[in-house]
């Protein structure tokens, strides 16, 4: 499984994540029970889960002073958990221009970019990947 995390301010969910366009998607899943999102298409997925669990497991696996450059305080940060296959996809949803601006991507390798420094990346190197970048 293919991932990043997504990290936020105490207001930042999965409604947030379903007003992206996911274009040419062909089927989206919204189970709230499990706090989860998910968007199929033709050749491939998407999957958003987020939950107090997954903040505070993800949260315990950060060291000392790696947030320190996210501009929001620790005690009200949530995380997305996203993993998605292919990674072509998931450019795609990054072009989208309605992503809130106070998010923040961690890209699982130790890079951590805005959402904006996230969509120049992309718009300047299509076929940059994340993946293999390490900090």
């Amino acid at each position: 499984m293919q991932s990043i995390i997504l990290i936020g301010d105490k207001d930042f969910g999965l409604k947030d994540i379903k007003k992206l366009s996911h274009s040419g998607s062909i089927k989206t899943w919204d189970d709230p029970e499990e706090r989860e999102y998910t968007v199929k298409y033709e050749n491939g997925y998407i999957w958003y889960q987020q939950s107090a669990a997954i903040t505070a497991e993800l949260m315990n696996e950060y060291e000392e002073g790696e947030l320190i450059d996210i501009p929001i305080r620790l005690n009200q940060m949530n995380f997305i958990l996203v993993a998605y296959k292919p990674i072509q996809i998931l450019k795609k949803v990054f072009l989208d221009e309605s992503w809130n601006k106070n998010i923040w991507i961690d890209n699982n390798h130790g890079l951590i970019l805005s959402v904006e420094e996230f969509m120049e990346k992309i718009r300047e190197k299509p076929d940059w990947d994340w993946r293999l970048e390490l900090d």
